[in-house]
């Protein structure tokens, strides 16, 4: 039985092996926040998601208050799978939902 080495000879080599691995990782998720502003109160805010074929279960996921904006609005996020998903639909799992919205604009690291 051979037994390999499992650390570097200094932190730096160990540092660069760590942040080059995790960049490798990051490459293949292709998730980022899809933020919302919920202008009309709709209140408990769900994310529900689509590709194609591919659909969560509705009414999605529940989205997290971020903060309440200068208007009064409350501001929600989700994290989106963008390998698995390409439209979204905000809900309150109920009556109110807003129209697709196609996930293919990004500015920074918000999606609009």
């Amino acid at each position: 039985m051979k037994i390999k080495k499992a650390y570097q000879e200094n932190d730096e080599d160990l540092m660069t092996s760590a942040i080059s691995e995790f960049d490798s990782l990051h490459k293949k998720v292709w998730a980022d926040t899809v933020y919302f502003t919920d202008v009309y109160g709709i209140g408990d805010v769900r994310a529900y998601s689509w590709k194609d074929t591919y659909m969560e279960p509705w009414p999605g996921q529940r989205a997290t208050y971020i903060k309440t904006n200068r208007y009064s609005q409350n501001v929600y996020a989700v994290t989106i799978d963008f390998a698995k998903y390409n439209k979204i639909i905000f809900n309150n799992n109920s009556t109110l939902q807003t129209a697709d919205i196609p996930l293919d604009g990004k500015s920074g690291k918000v999606y609009y």
